[in-house]
């Protein structure tokens, strides 16, 4: 049986699993990009301003109160 710690642990891992994602871009339309996320759906989201994004791009998405958002591109 996990000790308690370790159901903290996996309890804050699987909440953090469901507030960000990554995806890769497969299409970018005004400020608006298409994301293929990494479970293999397709999403069409807004994207803060702090890069301009490629296709092909790795980018980490997070749930806001207004929805899905992508944050930025993450560096190899």
């Amino acid at each position: 049986m996990p000790s308690r710690f370790e159901q903290e642990i996996d309890r804050r891992l699987n909440e953090a699993m469901e507030q960000h994602r990554v995806g890769q871009v497969s299409a970018v339309v005004g400020n608006k990009i298409t994301v293929i996320t990494s479970g293999g759906g397709t999403i069409t989201i807004p994207r803060l301003n702090t890069w301009t994004p490629v296709v092909g791009d790795v980018v980490l998405i997070a749930v806001t109160t207004a929805g899905w958002v992508a944050v930025g591109k993450i560096l190899p």
